[in-house]
């Protein structure tokens, strides 16, 4: 006997059933008629089309295999900020999931992730956090690995100031970590290996602007607060430029001054200022501002009281040409240098600095930017000395 399956087309599928047992029967009565007339006997063969039971296929739907799937697309994660794997999962009804992992930190040593209900944190920018989930279903336990590119986005100032030409005892790079971070999402680390110089070490610079050409480069004339006043040449008449800096410093022997020193060259073209003259300031021409270590501190500078009352000036056809003489190069551009200065060096017996002690010390800056005095004052009110 030929089993039947019934599915979701159970009524018409009757209907066909009966239409075939009703034409089976019928057949069958004509047949013994016409053997009753001498006729001959329909052959099962030539009915075998019609009465054949039909197979139904089951609309049962056949459950999926359970496994461990992820999102399509993986993002970048950033460092030091929570992110949840969860969000990652396709997750299967009824199912739980379990994550453990690892990643190099900046020394490449692998350091164990931390997981709260699948969230996690890193405290390492340029690494890989490689992560294994392990879902369970029904008592049935599938695992899964998940890699993870942690990468930063540096706030564009911090991007601009740290690719800026510095001195070759200094080293710089983008530091992610809040503690380090006055305000945004990055802060520039820079550290010094070298030997004392008593006027300053430069860390970074502005040519001009922080734009290279006019196909690329950052243009910090979208993002200084300067550049949004209605006359940016009335604005630069008595305008302050400033940044945070943050005192990394080791905690030295009694008696070692631990604080650092800040302080800015400028130069500026004879097409800049007003006098038609070159002028170039240097460290002890211009304020020297001292960070304790421990602690932020505000460094700025008065502009009009470094004889600097106008835009920052760069001729940008003279500036990239090729085999101008170095007086001509010097005059196309306006330039900043930041510089700083630790004395944690042993002194000689005549009281100078030993010039032959190397020395070392880290510091972070964040929140560069230039504004009028007025607006300055009125901002950092609480960090100035005003009276």
């Amino acid at each position: 006997k030929e089993k039947i399956y019934i599915s979701g087309y159970i009524v018409e599928k009757m209907k066909k059933l009966f239409n075939v047992l009703a034409c089976a029967t019928l057949l069958a009565g004509l047949a013994a008629c016409g053997k009753a007339n001498g006729s001959e006997d329909v052959k099962p063969s030539e009915i075998s089309e019609n009465t054949s039971s039909e197979v139904v296929e089951s609309s049962e739907v056949v459950e999926e295999a359970f496994d461990v799937k992820f999102v399509a697309e993986l993002p970048m994660i950033a460092p030091y900020k929570d992110f949840d794997v969860n969000s990652l999962i396709v997750k299967a009804e009824g199912a739980t999931y379990e994550f453990e992992g690892t990643y190099l930190d900046g020394r490449n040593r692998e350091k164990e992730i931390t997981f709260v209900d699948g969230v996690m944190n890193i405290p390492q920018d340029g690494t890989v956090a490689e992560i294994v989930v392990t879902g369970t279903k029904d008592g049935e336990t599938k695992t899964k690995d998940l890699a993870l590119s942690v990468v930063g986005e540096p706030d564009v100032m911090d991007k601009g100031l740290g690719e800026c030409w510095s001195e070759e005892s200094i080293s710089k790079s983008m530091n992610y970590n809040p503690e380090y971070i006055k305000d945004g999402d990055s802060s520039v680390k820079v550290t010094f290996g070298g030997f004392y110089n008593r006027a300053g070490i430069q860390y970074s610079n502005i040519n001009a602007h922080l734009s290279n050409n006019d196909e690329k480069g950052i243009y910090d004339t979208d993002y200084l607060s300067i550049y949004k006043e209605a006359d940016v040449a009335e604005a630069y008449k008595d305008a302050v430029i400033f940044m945070w800096v943050y005192n990394a410093m080791k905690e030295q022997d009694e008696g070692v001054d631990d604080s650092l020193y800040f302080n800015v060259r400028i130069k500026e073209s004879p097409y800049s200022n007003p006098s038609g003259s070159r002028v170039d300031v240097d460290w002890g021409q211009t304020p020297i501002i001292e960070a304790k270590r421990g602690e932020w501190t505000l460094v700025y500078w008065y502009l009009k009281d470094m004889g600097k009352t106008t835009d920052f000036y760069k001729d940008m056809s003279v500036y990239y040409e090729a085999g101008i003489s170095d007086e001509v190069f010097r005059n196309s551009y306006d330039a900043i240098a930041f510089k700083v200065l630790g004395k944690n060096v042993a002194k000689t017996g005549d009281g100078e600095f030993d010039r032959d002690v190397k020395y070392n010390f880290t510091f972070y800056f964040d929140n560069y930017d230039i504004m009028t005095r007025a607006q300055f004052e009125a901002t950092y009110a609480e960090y100035l000395n005003l009276d």
